[in-house]
């Protein structure tokens, strides 16, 4: 926090900063502190444990997903002032169709980010380490026990497959559900001419969804008896690339006037 908070002030006390990227600076020092505190909160309730439903010391899944969506926001947040910065005035495409996609696939993105949290934090990859069934089955049959649905099996569900089968599924079918977004995406954009930027962006942006899709099965079925975390690190260091390519691409559309105030002299 220091390390980037006290270069920040020094730019603002000497002027260098335009305001709208004092705006989005300041922004990111703001989530930057939201997550500092839910960090502190999260580890120190994991320590204290929970005598009713987890007495043991440990962090739990839902506030693990919830600390990793704040610094996935934090590091949207400065991805977008460095895209910004880099290209304060972009050659947009006026699509109001493709614009709509384009968000779309970064709502799905963040979605997907979510559900990997809970992914790593249930340790869910344990559950089902096969693909492309879950067992043999494509919807486990935990999740086709209607007594199974209850807030207790979510909450304690290292104690439960339903949790890990549900969460699991829903990381899946939403990954099946991102890389259809981003094929339709793509093959749209390209009846269009556009920028370099944006042309490139939107080929890289295909690739790296198969990228990622299957470093998330290679890691998958490598779950056997244990989580094999340099892989689970390495795919959620490839959805940071897959958020900052949306971002980037979300950009190119863009009005350029709201950008005019990044112009630095």
């Amino acid at each position: 926090g220091l390390v980037f908070l006290l270069p920040f002030l020094y730019f603002l006390y000497k002027k260098m900063l335009p305001t709208k990227l004092i705006k989005r600076l300041s922004l990111a020092v703001g989530i930057a502190a939201v997550a500092a505190v839910f960090g502190w909160l999260m580890v120190w309730t994991g320590i204290k444990g929970n005598p009713l439903t987890n007495p043991r010391a440990w962090v739990n899944a839902y506030a693990l997903s919830a600390h990793l969506a704040i610094g996935f926001a934090l590091f949207g947040t400065l991805a977008w002032a460095t895209i910004e910065t880099w290209q304060p005035n972009p050659q947009v495409i006026n699509k109001t169709g493709l614009k709509k996609w384009a968000w779309w696939i970064t709502f799905i993105t963040s979605l997907q980010i979510i559900f990997g949290g809970w992914m790593s934090g249930m340790k869910a990859g344990l559950a089902y380490p096969t693909f492309p069934l879950m067992g043999n089955e494509f919807l486990p049959t935990a999740l086709l026990d209607s007594s199974n649905w209850e807030m207790q099996n979510l909450a304690q569900y290292d104690h439960h497959l339903f949790a890990p089968a549900l969460i699991q599924f829903l990381h899946r079918t939403t990954a099946y559900l991102l890389i259809i977004s981003i094929l339709y995406f793509w093959y749209k954009l390209k009846k269009h001419r556009v920028s370099n930027a944006l042309r490139i962006a939107n080929n890289l942006l295909l690739a790296w969804i198969f990228a990622q899709a299957l470093l998330g099965i290679f890691t998958l079925i490598n779950c056997v008896g244990h989580i094999p975390v340099v892989l689970g690190v390495i795919h959620q260091d490839g959805a940071l690339v897959l958020l900052f390519l949306s971002l980037f691409v979300n950009y190119q559309f863009i009005n350029q006037i709201e950008n005019e105030s990044l112009v630095v002299n």
